[in-house]
Formats: C-alpha cells, structure tokens, sequence
C-alpha cells in the first residue's frame, strides 16, 4: 500500500482547537523500565533480533507485501503532515527522518530507518501526551 492508495482527507474542519480534540480512544501506556525483570525472550541485542524478524517476516511474505512493509516507514512524514492539520502544528512533519517515498533502500539501510521510525513515533507519543495534560486529561 502507498500514500496514492488511500483517500484524500477532508481537511475542511482542520485544525481543531486544543480544548476541542478527543482523546476518548487514548489510552496511556505503562512501560516497567526495571532491567531486573527481563523475560526470557530478552536475551538478544537489538540488531541481532530485527535481523532475525526480517528473515521470518521473508517467508511469509510476497515480494511485493515485503516492499510495501518495508516502504511503509516513508509513511512517517505523511503521517507527521496529517498531525501538523490536525492541531494545527508545524513540527510533526519536520521531525520525520523518512520522509522520500520514492527512494527504496536496501537492507543494509533498514535497521536505520527502523530505529527512526521508533524515534519519531515516541516523540509524536510525548508531544501528544503533553497537549492532552495540557487540558487537564493526564494518565
């Protein structure tokens, strides 16, 4: 799937004020940082354990499924563009490291654009967290 397989938004009740956004199907997420309570599936680095997902995720996918799963991290921008409408912000695409959706890299360029995907996810996450403590909603 691509940008071009999916609708345009109606943009027309774009942006939404702060004190007016929804955050019904926000749910906060609780992480337990202890590195005391490790689970038995924590004993590989994180490198050798996205080499081995990768590998997998081969075997059950078409070519043309892998490619698209692999070029769905060029969504961020997109994504970051749509946030930026929404609360009428204009960083969320900024901060998005994947943003050329024409340009395929190959393997060796994956685990980068991985660990981008997660750095602009997280800080999408905080940012977002902070506009809803904002209005009084904190966890």
């Amino acid at each position: 799937m691509t940008m071009r397989d999916l609708e345009q938004p109606d943009r027309s009740n774009w942006p939404i004020e702060k004190d007016e956004l929804a955050w019904t199907n926000w749910n906060p997420v609780r992480v337990d940082y202890g590195v005391d309570r490790k689970k038995w599936t924590q004993f590989l680095d994180f490198e050798t354990a996205h080499e081995l997902f990768k590998t997998s995720f081969c075997f059950w996918l078409t070519s043309k499924e892998y490619e698209a799963a692999i070029n769905s991290f060029q969504f961020d921008h997109s994504v970051g563009l749509l946030i930026d409408d929404i609360v009428g912000a204009a960083n969320f695409a900024d901060i998005a490291y994947n943003r050329f959706p024409m340009i395929i890299v190959g393997p060796t360029g994956l685990s980068y654009r991985f660990l981008m995907h997660g750095f602009f996810v997280e800080h999408v996450h905080a940012h977002l967290e902070k506009m809803r403590a904002a209005v009084g909603l904190e966890n």
